[in-house]
């Protein structure tokens, strides 16, 4: 396992974070020899678009590294132009979104609408690998949510979601938010995903490393 804290906005806007992902992609894949199809994306809310647009600009730009063999998201932000209403019974508002999509775009017209800041905006999510995505039944982001994931299906995308009805953005990752059974069926099917992924690894018989070329400057992106 290997973690990521990448650098936050506002001191590191768009795509500071998103190269970072990429970068380490690059390394693992590259510099270790890990087999692209042994590494699995995951991130919450924030972390999942981020994933989101790594994992998009991978197979846009970085096609040689190959393609990661799946991703968990939790309650990931897919960012939709569609207007957000608060809710008292949620952990996140409307408000406090705007503020981060500032932080984070700075308000750029194309860097908003880029698909690798508003993943449900790509032109197309062909191509991209399995998905396992958590919702909470109460996020103010959820019908956008749901929306990409159909979206992502409809274009060919293996895709499995988790709703879970009563729950706040990014419950599993916060105890006083959910219960002991959410979090444990939650880390059952996260590792039902895991294991599907590897089992399918096995079945293509793939060699466990991956050699070639370094590709160009991460920086370029």
């Amino acid at each position: 396992m290997s973690g990521l804290v990448s650098c936050l906005s506002p001191k590191h806007p768009y795509p500071h974070a998103i190269n970072e992902i990429v970068a380490s992609y690059r390394d693992l894949v590259r510099e270790y020899g890990v087999n692209p199809r042994q590494i699995i994306l995951v991130g919450d809310s924030a972390g999942g678009n981020l994933c989101l647009g790594a994992t998009l600009k991978l197979r846009d730009a970085f096609s040689e590294l190959g393609s990661p063999a799946g991703h968990v998201l939790i309650s990931p932000w897919v960012r939709s132009s569609d207007p957000l209403k608060s809710s008292l019974f949620d952990v996140v508002s409307s408000i406090g979104c705007e503020v981060y999509n500032e932080a984070y775009t700075r308000n750029n017209p194309e860097i908003v609408m880029c698909q690798y800041t508003s993943p449900i905006s790509a032109p197309t999510l062909t191509g991209l690998s399995p998905m396992l995505i958590f919702i909470g039944g109460l996020e103010i982001i959820r019908q956008s949510t749901e929306q990409f994931a159909n979206k992502a299906t409809a274009e060919g995308v293996d895709v499995k979601t988790v709703v879970v009805e009563g729950r706040p953005h990014n419950y599993i990752m916060l105890d006083y938010l959910s219960t002991k059974q959410d979090r444990e069926e939650a880390y059952h099917a996260i590792g039902e995903f895991v294991l599907h992924a590897h089992h399918n690894l096995n079945q293509t018989g793939e060699q466990s490393t991956v050699c070639g070329d370094k590709v160009g400057q991460i920086d370029q992106i």
